[in-house]
């Protein structure tokens, strides 16, 4: 099978006559291909859940077809066999290192796979309210529904305040979405500014 191998001769006294290494390869002289990541073109930083293109190339001195093997890890797709497998997902916080190999028609690799950092950090933090719609027009006991995005873990901790400083009611759940009443029988009438926070169980 290929590898190096080497020969010796033993005299009787056991002693090993100076032999060197032979590399027995598939297809002697055959040279390995170089494979290259032209996108990105430099290690990169996202936010969670957000896509990285990845595109390739390759060059073989011998011709012939070549095969391509990405590897993602925590990515979706967690691999590839596309010289260009677009888009790639990353929902992990963390370091990942993405890598191409490379390999000719007789199974040589490239011996210097390229590689790409991606750094992933959390997703930007966002809450909505949802109900009742900006502008609208409310009397009595008013279901306020608000909704946070990018949040860490499953707790979230949602404030309700009007006018800017005056708490309405704070409320712990878990999920992405909650309901506050807003009983509106003690404002005076005509406009009022709801203010909703947020924050998720990495105290963001």
């Amino acid at each position: 099978p290929p590898g190096y191998y080497m020969l010796f001769l033993l005299d009787a006294a056991g002693v090993p006559s100076v032999a060197r290494f032979v590399q027995v390869s598939p297809a002697p002289g055959n040279h390995p291909p170089a494979g290259a990541i032209t996108s990105p073109s430099g290690n990169v930083t996202v936010a969670a859940g957000s896509s990285v293109n990845f595109l390739g190339t390759a060059s073989d001195a011998d011709g012939g077809p070549l095969s391509f093997a990405w590897i993602f890890p925590d990515g979706a797709p967690a691999a590839s066999s596309a010289q260009n497998p677009g888009a790639v997902r990353f929902d992990e916080v963390g370091t990942h290192v993405a890598s191409l190999t490379v390999l000719d028609a007789v199974g040589a690799n490239d011996p210097n796979p390229p590689t790409r950092v991606v750094t992933v950090i959390p997703a930007p933090l966002s809450v909505q309210i949802t109900s009742p719609t900006a502008g609208a027009t409310v009397r009595g006991s008013v279901n306020v529904v608000m909704s946070v995005t990018g949040a860490s873990g499953a707790s979230n901790a949602f404030t309700l305040s009007v006018d800017g400083s005056r708490v309405v009611a704070r409320k712990t759940v878990s999920g992405t979405q909650t309901t506050i009443k807003w009983s509106t029988r003690k404002e005076t009438v005509g406009p009022h500014t709801l203010t909703a926070s947020v924050v998720d169980a990495a105290g963001r």
